[in-house]
């Protein structure tokens, strides 16, 4: 029962949210700025972040900010869990 609540909340948040902001982004400058962002959380793990340059661009449709809070979330998970100087 608290789980079918727990959905029914998240479904009702969802829907009160504004629409997302969708544009057609280059998917290599959100993750070139999430890589700065994280550099000294990275620093701090002595862990050494890479990020390999494409030449093309590589386009999305997708809302900006939310895009960027989900590399932050998913490199802050990455240097949270991985051993130090790696």
């Amino acid at each position: 029962m608290l789980s079918l609540i727990g959905r029914l909340l998240e479904a009702h948040e969802a829907e009160t949210q504004p629409s997302p902001d969708l544009r057609c982004y280059d998917l290599r400058k959100s993750l070139a700025g999430a890589v700065r962002r994280a550099r000294a959380t990275a620093k701090a793990y002595r862990i050494n972040l890479t990020i390999e340059e494409q030449d093309q661009a590589v386009p999305a449709m997708v809302d900006r900010d939310g895009l960027d809070q989900i590399l932050d979330n998913l490199l802050s998970n990455a240097l949270r869990f991985s051993e130090a100087g790696s």
